[in-house]
């Protein structure tokens, strides 16, 4: 995403310290910094047997609370909320697609994925 270095598929950011002028650059670090289960791994008694990387739901809320943060902050410059808006809106569609079943860990009975209402784990594309 223009105006960023965390926000996109890889980050190009040279450390964790290396952030682009937008303030919607911290928000995608953040995130990307999200505790996770990687496929083939295991993690906190629970195994990722599948091809995609397993997230928290809080991780998603708090990347959607700190995105609308900027843009609702009434102090922050038109630019700063736009980067927010120009995140969410080309990183919204690719959430959307990745996040597929929501694994309800004490019955292990799939379930989709409306509101990341499960605290547990999120299955990530």
């Amino acid at each position: 995403v223009p105006g960023t270095k965390w926000c996109g598929n890889n980050n190009i950011a040279a450390n964790y310290s290396d952030l682009g002028p937008l303030e919607a650059d911290k928000c995608c670090r953040d995130h990307d910094h999200c505790d996770h289960i990687a496929s083939g791994e295991t993690k906190y008694g629970l195994e990722n047997k599948g091809l995609f990387t397993i997230l928290n739901c809080d991780c998603d809320e708090a990347f959607d609370h700190c995105l609308n943060e900027i843009s609702n902050n009434f102090t922050m410059d038109i630019r700063q909320k736009g980067g927010a808006e120009n995140v969410w809106q080309l990183l919204l569609p690719m959430v959307q697609m990745q996040i597929v079943i929501v694994y309800i860990v004490k019955t292990k009975s799939p379930a989709r994925d409306e509101a990341c209402t499960n605290q547990y784990a999120v299955v990530k594309k």
